[in-house]
């Protein structure tokens, strides 16, 4: 099995020695060898379905309050939230706000959960509204 150009993770001590002896076998034959390595656990894509369930979910409930957008963001034009628009209008600005991360691939798992409640906190203060997240164990 080569190693050139894969992806692995490794949460165990087999798995380390194998990765290990991979890479032994590899310098051996070529004489060069590029690692990357990151210890740090992404957001699952349970938490990113969740994401978007929420978002979705959210959505659909300002706009059943009769909170579009124009009332949230802007006072002009009258606006339907949907779940793209709740992403990139709220998700996203806050998430940056919060951990200067313009993606939501690039979250943590602890951070899913802040970015939720700190959206989720500010629409029951200032509108009444609030959505339960999809996954409370993926937070």
């Amino acid at each position: 099995m080569s190693i050139s150009g894969e992806f692995r993770i490794i949460t165990n001590d087999f798995q380390l020695e194998q990765a290990i002896e991979e890479l032994k076998a590899q310098y051996s034959s070529k004489k060069y060898v590029q690692v990357q390595y990151t210890t740090i656990k992404r957001r699952s894509s349970r938490q990113n379905n969740a994401i978007h369930l929420y978002c979705k979910l959210a959505a659909d409930r300002l706009n059943l309050h009769g909170l579009d957008q124009r009332k949230v963001l802007k006072p002009s034009f009258e606006i339907p939230w949907t779940q793209e628009s709740f992403k990139e209008n709220l998700w996203k600005p806050i998430m940056k706000a919060m951990f200067e991360i313009d993606s939501t691939t690039k979250l943590e798992r602890g951070q899913v959960g802040q970015v939720y409640e700190v959206i989720n906190r500010e629409l029951s203060r200032e509108f009444g509204v609030s959505t339960e997240f999809p996954d409370k164990g993926g937070l």
